[in-house]
């Protein structure tokens, strides 16, 4: 079993009720519930899994190249639970087996799956509302819709690729 720190304000739906004064911000579904400070952000199973396999490739926990349907399972039981009790395929056996590196090194892996997660949906609903939009020039980033200010980009990501599920030790 992988456990993450639970302080990571992250909750699934009916476990924990958000504060009242919480604000729904993005909502695909109601299966998984994402809240930081006053922002509360509602997914669809799917839609979690999809995000929760793109933050564990930008965080080199896997390759690049797509799950099948029960590494999906795993790593979305992961970034939402903070736990994989009972893992669905040979990535969530990787997890756990490697538990105390994933939580112990650069922070927790679940905690940087959420932040990621919810950046993610972040960025989806200000894109959505005309807040920022997108910009492909020299690169790709954000800006902001009225000011064209460009949108802060994350600190530097913590890098997970050492115990990438698949790499095999030299």
């Amino acid at each position: 079993m992988i456990e993450g720190h639970r302080k990571a304000a992250g909750t699934l739906a009916g476990v924990m009720s958000p504060a009242p004064e919480s604000l729904v911000q993005y909502r695909s579904g109601t299966d998984v519930t994402l809240t930081f400070g006053r922002f509360r952000f509602e997914f669809e199973m799917g839609d979690f899994a999809r995000r929760a396999d793109a933050a564990a490739v930008a965080l080199g926990v896997v390759d690049g190249p797509a799950r099948d349907r029960d590494e999906l399972a795993d790593l979305a039981t992961l970034a939402s639970h903070g736990v994989i009790s009972a893992p669905r395929s040979p990535l969530g056996n990787h997890l756990c087996d490697n538990q105390e590196s994933l939580v112990d090194r650069d922070g927790d892996v679940v905690h940087w799956l959420r932040r990621l997660i919810f950046r993610g949906a972040w960025l989806d609903q200000q894109i959505s509302e005309g807040r920022i939009d997108p910009v492909f020039d020299a690169g790709f980033h954000y800006c902001s819709a009225t000011s064209g200010e460009p949108v802060a980009e994350p600190e530097r990501l913590p890098d997970w690729s050492a115990l990438r599920f698949g790499t095999q030790p030299a």
